[in-house]
């Protein structure tokens, strides 16, 4: 659902041509494993065919973080070059193995306190857990870039030091050896490994698969061209078919990246060539793009994270997006209304635009109908995780 980022890229394509091809064989086994623990996690219970449910947290969340490190560290790794790149290389791999014995610490602490009822942690433990939240901070800002990891940083340190903050800013204080691991890295329900990955994994990450499968049947390019045909008659041509793409778009990917990249690399040099600037070209494609993420039914992670964290149907949510959703892509279209009038540009003749053949409306058909079974799942009661498998 969304691009690899810049640094990603730039990594991956440094590395010389024989460790190339085997890294990426390695990366796509792993997302494809994922992809499938994925699916079976959330498949629902169809009657007669199997289901195995919805896989323990202790398990399950371990499994996720670690098949992180591991792609983490095969994406910003150079195993080729001088000896910069070589130690780093090394500090990587060393950071990833930490995170995985930390990982397999959390796993037997759990494991021991739901069998048991009764665990007493100690500065192994305390320590553990600073480690694991640093490595998890470091990866963030070699993969995501600083403001993610800043962000995350002081979030951490105010944990440890928020007790001298003056007023109400500051807490009641903890203690290191006994607080730390039991809030911040072996607790299943706000630690690092609770809620909010429960429902990244078990909620989002099925939407994100779903979202990849409907991409691929190339609905996205047809909706392009069908929304270039649509809008042919409008002065604003391209940028009315900007949005009325990235609008259709955001029905499948949720993500404005996504959307950007999906519609984006089409729609903005037709929008140039139709006589806008470029900076309102790209303007266009990135409001309307960024509106993705509240377009029925797939939007982005918030509306599923909303709906678990105020236990409201997530049909709920997508009816009352209907409204919001309509009116910003409306004011979109607007807005590019009277720019297309200021400039005086005219309505795209039919000599400049590719036919729509049979294809383009049966790739159109693939979409619409996942689409379909998606809502009518949600309306018989399927759990939102469960439709999108379904």
């Amino acid at each position: 659902m969304s691009s690899v980022p810049s640094s990603w890229s730039q990594d991956m394509a440094s590395v010389n041509t024989s460790a190339r091809p085997f890294r990426e064989r390695i990366l796509l086994a792993i997302g494809f494993c994922f992809a499938v623990l994925g699916f079976l996690n959330a498949v629902p219970d169809l009657g007669p065919l199997p289901s195995i449910g919805v896989i323990p947290a202790v398990e399950l969340h371990p499994t996720v973080f670690a098949s992180g490190f591991i792609i983490s560290f095969l994406a910003i790794s150079r195993f080729s070059g001088g000896p910069g790149a070589i130690l780093t290389t090394a500090l990587n791999a060393i950071l990833a193995c930490v995170g995985l014995y930390a990982l397999w610490s959390f796993n037997v602490a759990v494991s021991r306190i739901e069998d048991v009822g009764l665990f007493f942690f100690d500065e192994f433990h305390a320590w553990m857990t600073v480690t694991g939240c640093v490595i998890i901070l470091y990866f963030c800002w070699r993969i995501w870039g600083l403001p993610l990891a800043v962000v995350g940083t002081l979030a951490l340190l105010y944990f440890f030091f928020g007790e001298h903050l003056p007023g109400i800013l500051g807490h009641a204080g903890m203690d290191f050896v006994q607080d730390t691991p039991a809030e911040l890295w072996y607790n299943t329900g706000d630690g690092v490994m609770g809620n909010i990955l429960a429902i990244l994994v078990n909620t989002v990450f099925p939407f994100i698969i779903m979202g990849a499968v409907l991409e691929g049947t190339g609905g996205g390019a047809s909706m392009i061209k069908l929304s270039f045909h649509a809008m042919r008659r409008f002065r604003g041509g391209p940028a009315h078919a900007a949005i009325m793409a990235s609008s259709l778009f955001g029905t499948v990917s949720g993500s404005a990246v996504a959307n950007v990249v999906g519609t984006g690399v089409i729609t903005i040099p037709m929008i140039k060539r139709r006589g806008f600037r470029p900076t309102f070209a790209g303007g266009v494609e990135a409001t309307a793009s960024t509106g993705g993420q509240i377009m029925p039914p797939i939007m982005g992670a918030a509306a599923l994270v909303m709906a678990d964290f105020i236990a409201i149907d997530y049909l709920i949510i997508i009816v009352a997006a209907i409204v919001p959703a309509v009116a910003y892509y409306a004011s979109l279209f607007t807005t590019v209304m009277f720019e297309a009038r200021s400039l005086g540009v005219e309505a795209t003749a039919e000599s400049e635009m590719d036919p729509v053949t049979l294809q383009d409306w049966i790739s159109l058909i693939l979409v619409i109908v996942p689409i379909s079974i998606v809502v009518i799942a949600l309306i018989l009661g399927f759990s939102p995780a469960g439709s999108a498998m379904i």
